[in-house]
């Protein structure tokens, strides 16, 4: 859900150094869980790039 949001909010903003910043975060962890990964289904550019990122 988390996720979801932060994904939201920089598609919002359209900053594109927004989005970059957001996947830099998820991509420089050391351990990610995710959890009720179903939240993502329907939400077409949640899941896409939940895919690139991930």
């Amino acid at each position: 859900e988390e996720f979801t949001n932060e994904v939201i909010e920089s598609i919002r903003s359209g900053n594109a150094a927004s989005m970059t910043k957001l996947r830099e975060k998820y991509r420089t962890v050391d351990v990610l869980m995710v959890d009720d990964v179903q939240f993502i289904i329907g939400k077409e550019s949640t899941q896409e790039e939940f895919f690139h990122t991930f």
